[in-house]
């Protein structure tokens, strides 16, 4: 560790003291050893972005130009090391920690004419054809919205004018096109091209707003809230969560995932979800972050009864700017984590373990590692009793992106079951894990979502409700269900476009050249077969 920290203290470039214009810095971390940065004495926890498979780039916006102090903490490392990096005028940093401990620091300079830019290089030609193909080949028009937008918020991706045009024209709605318009700007590297965009709204209302954007755009924000389809998704998710525990921690995962940005009425709906006004608070500072309209936040008071909430709410808001706090989950100290250890590992019987477990883990001050969870679930060997409980620490873990290490002490069926556990708990479903098993819907819930298709009136409606229930995520059904449900409809062009959306939520792929029959033609029966071959689970 030592070494990582004098290589990078060889790298950092002195500036003058007297410098105060504030730098963005950038911090990319590989591999799973490392847990959290520490910035001036604030902690970052390292968290994975599922949809790349790689942890989350960690950004701090709001360093001053000078020097500043960094910790990496790594795993099974009880003290780590500390070493002083320097920001300058002009200029933002990138550092990069590699997964062998090697570190890179990359200067970049403020684009010209932004308070807060950068030097930008669009993409290459031939990784934006990959990233073009990848979202054109996907059928579905919810998943194309997602995409796309994740593209344009990925730090890392910056476009031409004309490249951003071609991704936004693979966006169907008008509204939708807008939305990732507006989001794009922030990554074009030729902004004296943007009116070029224009082209792609149909009404003058669209590029009216999409003008008076770029007019008043902070280069140091992201203005864009996410859709209402998408938030909807999240909301209903979070309303499902049966605890309190396991409902604020998905939605303050939520508001922490820096590709999430809300109206303050959208982040209200979210916090409002929690009982009791002491998470409300907590979450309420958390979404600040992620706010569109900070000017509205004042709203957020009428969840308070209490006058003592506001005025600390209030407070938190007023000294942001300054501050930006960044409210992180720490886990137990070894010591704390050793003595909690030996009282349950000195408790006489399987049962009286296994309380004192499920307490531990159903408590919201007690936040562990994957690695100290672990510990503590092997001390009882039932495999019910240990799925239970792995089940039940998952919400108070810090570093979720390992917990997949505590698979290896389970069978293949408890494996899936957890797996599952964990894709439902995910803080946004844009970046939920791979669905390893699917179970298709019960026979009960597939016949009264037919009889809903069926006794819907207007050939129109039925095609509609059935894109709906196949781009739905959380539904899976058997090659015969489908059958039944693409049936609903007669021409052949509409029957072949639902088989193609369909295949994603099959359980049983292997049957699926039953669903074949339902269409005529040998050609429609080829796009479908040719669809099939060449169709990725891992979109």
């Amino acid at each position: 560790m030592k070494t990582i920290f004098s290589f990078l203290a060889g790298c950092i470039i002195t500036i003058s003291a007297l410098a105060q214009s504030v730098s963005t810095v950038t911090i990319n971390v590989r591999g799973n050893n490392n847990e959290a940065i520490v910035i001036d004495n604030t902690e970052y926890v390292i968290s994975n972005d599922y949809a790349t498979n790689t942890n989350t780039p960690i950004v701090v916006s709001n360093l001053q130009a000078g020097q500043h102090t960094l910790q990496i903490k790594r795993v099974n490392e009880a003290n780590p090391s500390s070493t002083i990096f320097t920001t300058r005028t002009g200029y933002d940093l990138q550092i990069t920690i590699a997964a062998n401990g090697s570190v890179q620091l990359k200067e970049t300079k403020w684009r010209s004419g932004n308070n807060n830019g950068q030097n930008m290089v669009a993409m290459s030609s031939e990784e934006f054809t990959n990233l073009y193909n990848t979202v054109r080949n996907q059928w579905r028009s919810a998943k194309r919205m997602t995409m796309v937008s994740d593209a344009f918020a990925n730090t890392n991706y910056y476009f031409t004018t004309a490249q951003a045009k071609q991704l936004i024209q693979l966006v169907s709605s008008q509204s939708n096109r807008l939305t990732v318009a507006k989001a794009s700007y922030r990554s074009i590297t030729d902004p004296t091209n943007f009116t070029q965009l224009y082209d792609v709204l149909n009404s003058q209302s669209h590029r009216d707003q999409l003008a008076a954007y770029v007019n008043t755009y902070n280069a140091g924000s992201s203005s864009t809230a996410m859709t209402a389809n998408r938030f909807n998704s999240i909301y209903k998710t979070a309303q499902r969560q049966s605890t309190t525990n396991s409902k604020v921690s998905y939605i303050y995962n939520t508001f922490t995932n820096t590709n999430n940005y809300f109206t303050v009425a959208q982040a209200r709906q979210l916090v409002q979800l929690a009982p009791d006004e002491a998470n409300r608070l907590y979450l309420a500072k958390i979404s600040y972050r992620s706010i569109i309209d900070r000017t509205n936040f004042s709203q957020m008071n009428t969840l308070f009864s209490s006058e003592a909430s506001r005025n600390e709410l209030s407070i938190f808001v007023n000294t942001y700017a300054n501050s930006n706090p960044v409210y992180t989950r720490v886990a137990m100290k070894d010591a704390d984590f050793n003595t909690l250890y030996r009282d349950i590992q000195n408790r006489y019987g399987i049962g009286a373990k296994m309380a004192a477990l499920s307490t531990a883990f159903a408590s919201e001050n007690y936040y562990f590692t994957t690695a100290q969870a672990s510990q503590l679930i092997q001390l009882v060997s039932a495999e019910g009793n240990r799925l239970e409980l792995a089940k039940s620490s998952y919400d108070n873990i810090v570093d979720q992106v390992n917990f997949s290490q505590l698979y290896d002490m389970f069978s293949n069926s408890s494996r899936n079951e957890l797996e599952i556990y964990v894709r439902d708990h995910q803080g946004s479903p844009a970046y939920t894990t791979p669905v390893y098993t699917k179970t298709p819907m019960s026979t009960a819930s597939f016949t009264s979502i037919y009889n809903e298709v069926r006794n819907t009136y207007g050939f129109g409606a039925k095609m509609s409700r059935l894109t709906e229930i196949f781009a739905n995520e959380t539904y899976y059904f058997t090659v015969a269900q489908a059958k039944q449900l693409v049936q609903l409809v007669s021409a052949e062009s509409n029957r072949l476009e639902l088989a193609k959306s369909a295949y994603g939520n099959i359980t049983d792929p292997e049957n699926f050249n039953l669903m074949y029959d339902v269409l005529t033609s040998q050609s429609s029966k080829n796009e479908l077969s040719n669809y099939v071959n060449t169709y990725s689970y891992n979109r």
